[in-house]
């Protein structure tokens, strides 16, 4: 972040393939605890998919279930397909595994802004993939 950005907020996306199930939770739960940690204008999380096969959709109903049980609220989200103005725009990229990672490096998006999620926590997140929900 350069000088001039000082006021502005810390943007941090988290990148998935449909946008409905992993990446949303990543942005709900991120941007719930900066909020509860008073850190909330300091931060902008959003979430983007690699390819726009629910653009327009809520998260997936096990996605907000889950959320739900923990005390997140999902219900605003709408899946969106990660642009090129995204990869720029953001501070941090958070790829949810290395498929994303590969996909946001060939889309251009700087090494020293990208990460994966296990580089922060080891712990594998569970890959729904296609029992998410069906492809278009």
């Amino acid at each position: 972040m350069s000088a001039d950005d000082s006021n502005r907020p810390f943007r941090i996306g988290f990148v998935c393939s449909g946008n409905i199930c992993r990446s949303p939770m990543g942005e709900v739960i991120f941007r719930a605890l900066a909020e509860r940690e008073g850190l909330g204008d300091r931060f902008l999380a959003t979430s983007r998919g690699t390819h726009g096969y629910h653009v327009g959709d809520g998260a997936d109903p096990r996605t907000l279930a889950a959320l739900a049980a923990a005390g997140y609220d999902g219900g605003r989200h709408r899946a969106r397909e990660v642009t090129d103005a995204d990869i720029a725009g953001h501070d941090l990229l958070i790829a949810l595994d290395r498929g994303h990672e590969r996909h946001l490096r060939g889309r251009g998006a700087d090494p020293d802004r990208l990460s994966l999620l296990t580089a922060v926590d080891p712990e594998r997140p569970a890959d729904p993939g296609r029992a998410c929900l069906p492809m278009r």
